[in-house]
C-alpha cells in the first residue's frame, strides 16, 4: 500500500536536483477526471533522464465495475494490463504503486503532479516554491 504522508508538513522545493539524488527517481502523475497517468524517470546530478516506465489507469465507471491499469516497462517494451475495481484516484495510485513499484519506494526522491490551469502566469513546468503557490492561489475565485 501507498504510505500516507498527509501528517507531514508540506515541503516546497528550494532548488533543482543536486548530487544527493544521484541514481534516484522522479515520479510524475497526471490525474484526469476518470484516469491517472504516471511515469517514473531516472534522475542524475545533471538532470532528469529517460523514463523507466509509464502507465495509464482507467477508473471504474457506472457501466463497467472494473478499471484497467496498462503498465509499460520502457527498456524492454514489456506491456502488462490488469483489470480490477478502481473507483477512486487514491485506489488507482495505491494499486499501481503496489503492483509495479514494489515495496521499495526509497528511490523515489520527488513527485511531480500536473496542474492544468496555471492562469496567465504559468504556461510551462515550474518549480513549486512560495511565489508559485501564491500565484496559483491568486487564480482561485
Amino acid at each position: 500500500m501507498l504510505r500516507s504522508f498527509s501528517h507531514l508538513p508540506l515541503r516546497r522545493a528550494t532548488r533543482a536536483f543536486s548530487s544527493s539524488v544521484a541514481d534516484s527517481h522522479l515520479l510524475v502523475i497526471n490525474a484526469g477526471s476518470s484516469s491517472l497517468k504516471y511515469s517514473l524517470f531516472d534522475v542524475q546530478p545533471e538532470g532528469v533522464g529517460a523514463a523507466v516506465f509509464s502507465g495509464l489507469v482507467e477508473l471504474s465507471t457506472p457501466s463497467s465495475k472494473n478499471g484497467r491499469i496498462t503498465h509499460k516497462t520502457l527498456a524492454t517494451g514489456k506491456k502488462e494490463q490488469i483489470e480490477l475495481p478502481l473507483d477512486t484516484h487514491r485506489t488507482a495510485l495505491e494499486t499501481a504503486v503496489g503492483k509495479f513499484f514494489g515495496s521499495d519506494l526509497e528511490g523515489i526522491k520527488a513527485v511531480g503532479h500536473r496542474v492544468v490551469h496555471g492562469g496567465e502566469a504559468f504556461s510551462q513546468a515550474s518549480l513549486v516554491d512560495n511565489q508559485v503557490i501564491e500565484a496559483i492561489k491568486s487564480n482561485i475565485k
